[in-house]
């Protein structure tokens, strides 16, 4: 029967990351911000039936948080974009997987984790365009 080796290296260093962490913004804050930020979504494409889409991996428990909180129909897919790959300075981007679902002519509302150099949103925005998004709407959880 095989066994389950846990890979030692990475865990050390995904609990030394942890470790070195500090709290930045609360859990409160956090679920206040993303009630305003639904609130904006909401008034912005509540009659636009939008394709909501989430940039895997990091923007998942983002999405999952914030979709809910969107009182409107709307369809979800995804896309899986990165300059990461494993590492934490980023290179070019590379498609993992574009939407399934046509953009042709349709509101995208992309959401994202995190706002850093803005390289990997511009790209996608350009993408998404490039394949008939009419629009693109981009909210991010922190900036």
């Amino acid at each position: 029967m095989p066994s389950l080796i846990p890979m030692d290296k990475e865990i050390n260093d995904a609990w030394a990351i942890l470790n070195r962490s500090e709290l930045i913004v609360g859990a409160t804050e956090v679920e206040l911000a993303l009630d305003r930020l639904a609130g904006r979504i909401t008034d912005a494409l509540a009659d636009r039936f939008p394709v909501a889409l989430c940039i895997m991996g990091g923007a998942v428990v983002f999405a999952g948080k914030l979709l809910p909180r969107l009182g409107f129909p709307l369809e979800f897919d995804y896309l899986h974009a990165t300059r990461y790959r494993d590492g934490t300075r980023g290179g070019e981007i590379e498609w993992s997987v574009l939407p399934r679902k046509s953009l042709a002519g349709r509101c995208v509302l992309l959401m994202d984790d995190i706002l850093d150099e803005g390289h990997t949103l511009a790209a996608a925005r350009a993408k998404l365009l490039e394949l008939g998004a009419a629009e693109v709407h981009i909210a991010v959880l922190a900036d």
